[in-house]
């Protein structure tokens, strides 16, 4: 082969390149969704040839794509066609994380941290539960609140997003029936707060994919529109796992002339009357076993002009 030749290879060679960039891929998010999936090298890359309907895939590529912890450069085509195969968004492929995180987010922080495997089934669920709720709210009259830190609606969203996420962490549950457990361990707070990975046992692991599991197929009919969600007793669920769920009182003034709102409504965590806000007599668990009591008072809103 010439020089002239070799120059002339060379050139093509960027050219068939250049509008298909090479792009980061996160190894140990690939290897995860194809557990998930149940997709092995071979039949991933027939599955990818003939999605590409041109050019056939070698499955030593994707083989080589899926070894190691780290990321590696690939084609954004092949990344594309691994998200379309695998199901999974091709910003999470790449290793990046969702910005601004979602309110589901905060009770399972470790978990989504630390296994690549229960981020996936986590991150589904919350998705699909997100577009479920918003989809509620827009069939909802628009709230009129005044005195609101948030808009009414985003405030709704953002309790409902919150119960989600306390339903599916394994250490809540502990905490909240058995005697003794820590509803959140202080190594996972700390190494949260340092900006570590905390540690994930294959049990919490497993946990966590199975809750996430369980969660999408007792929703599915809601998540799918076929049935509405009685977010009243939502909340009494979320309730059990977060007692602060039942203290935070609506952030606006009741509506004048305003009924109850309808327990399928996401609004009924955010809206007046609220009698069930902070129970009179509760009792709280204690390590040792005894309960801990105390009386609250029902926070009412005050009238314009009275101090």
């Amino acid at each position: 082969m010439t020089a002239h030749q070799k120059v002339e290879r060379a050139t093509g060679r960027r050219r068939k390149h250049q509008d298909d960039p090479l792009v980061w891929l996160d190894s140990r998010r690939l290897r995860a969704a194809m557990e998930v999936g149940g997709w092995t090298v071979t039949p991933l890359a027939s599955r990818m040839t003939a999605l590409r309907g041109t050019g056939e895939e070698n499955p030593q590529t994707v083989h080589h794509l899926s070894r190691g912890d780290g990321r590696k450069r690939c084609r954004r085509s092949r990344r594309a066609l691994l998200a379309r195969v695998l199901k999974v968004a091709e910003d999470w492929l790449a290793g990046e994380e969702p910005a601004p995180p979602s309110p589901g987010d905060l009770p399972v922080g470790p978990e989504l941290m630390a296994s690549p495997k229960a981020s996936l089934a986590i991150g589904r669920l919350l998705d699909k539960c997100r577009a479920a709720v918003i989809r509620d709210l827009e069939r909802e009259p628009r709230a009129q609140k005044s005195g609101a830190f948030l808009r009414p609606e985003g405030e709704a969203y953002y309790a409902v997003m919150l119960s989600v996420g306390h339903l599916l962490s394994a250490p809540r549950w502990r905490g909240r029936l058995l005697v003794g457990e820590s509803v959140n361990p202080k190594t996972d707070l700390q190494a949260l707060a340092a900006n570590r990975v905390p540690a994930l046992t294959p049990e919490h692991e497993a946990a966590a994919i199975g809750l996430a599991t369980a969660w999408e197929f007792i929703l599915e009919p809601w998540l799918t529109g076929d049935a509405a969600l009685d977010y009243q007793r939502f909340r009494a669920l979320a309730k059990l796992l977060n007692p602060s769920v039942g203290t935070i009182l609506p952030d606006n003034m009741p509506a004048p002339g305003a009924g109850p709102t309808a327990h399928t409504s996401p609004y009924v965590y955010i809206d007046w009357p609220r009698d069930d806000a902070i129970p009179v007599d509760s009792a709280e668990p204690t390590a040792r076993g005894g309960t801990r009591r105390g009386r609250a008072r029902v926070k009412k809103p005050r009238k314009r002009g009275s101090r």
